[in-house]
């Protein structure tokens, strides 16, 4: 990272070819299945939200509540998120992420990481405050900025920082609880309400719909529940039918 930033600061002109300690992937590969100590509490995000220091909280929410991977927290920008008129709803648009081996702002991996969606109710109050209070005023001023109403977008490595100092003071959360997992929180909460997988396919970005499989449980679960209301109201009327025909045409009446 340091030697990336430094081609970018001009102080040399390529990395060297030399051998680098390889990164540990903040994803899982496609054969493992997520644990469910991976998914945190909405009490939980409300305390990592409360843990970390203001200006770049809102990042918790936005990993969280609007699944998004961290590049593509770390790469929006105050264009992005678009209100209504009485700025009581926004859309958040999905147009860039924050490189974390180059720290430049690049485009998503492929064309399903561009995406809009709705900001959930939940964060609109906390989200708005963020863009009035914390943020710069310029289009392209970045939601997670450096500094308070800074322009330059915080860098993956100071973000990984400031996430290993602060996740600790969160009880209860499994040891070396990642960001990414708030992601996986998200996606599976939105399972748990009935998404389908072509839903969940849309509302993470996934391009190959087997990462998806991870939340079959979540929505089988949910489906059975669903499945089983209906069966219980189905079942109701059919009881009422049978008695209104066995009853005498008086009682019917």
């Amino acid at each position: 990272m340091i030697l990336w930033a430094a081609v970018s600061d001009g102080i040399i002109a390529k990395v060297p070819d030399v051998a680098t300690p390889a990164r540990k992937s903040v994803r899982h590969d496609q054969d493992h299945h997520t644990p469910e100590d991976d998914v945190a509490t909405p009490s939980q995000v409300d305390q990592l939200y409360g843990a970390i220091p203001q200006p770049w909280s809102i990042a918790v929410l936005l990993a969280a509540w609007c699944q998004l991977r961290r590049g593509k927290v770390l790469g929006l920008q105050r264009r992005d998120i678009v209100w209504n008129h009485e700025r009581t709803a926004a859309t958040l648009y999905v147009r860039r992420q924050k490189n974390g081996s180059t720290g430049d702002l690049t485009d998503p991996k492929s064309e399903k990481g561009i995406r809009s969606m709705a900001v959930p109710p939940l964060i609109v109050e906390r989200l708005r405050d963020h863009l009035d209070r914390r943020m710069a005023a310029e289009p392209t001023a970045p939601v997670v900025p450096i500094r308070e109403k800074g322009l330059k977008h915080m860098s993956a490595t100071r973000w990984n920082q400031v996430w290993t100092d602060h996740r600790e003071l969160v009880p209860g959360l499994p040891e070396g609880y990642r960001f990414h997992d708030l992601r996986h929180t998200g996606l599976t909460r939105f399972a748990q309400e009935g998404a389908t997988l072509a839903k969940l396919m849309r509302r993470g970005g996934h391009a190959d719909i087997n990462v998806l499989l991870r939340y079959q449980k979540a929505t089988m679960a949910r489906d059975i529940d669903l499945a089983g209301r209906m069966s219980a109201t189905v079942l109701g009327e059919l009881r009422r039918t049978a008695t209104a025909k066995t009853k005498p045409p008086d009682e019917a009446v």
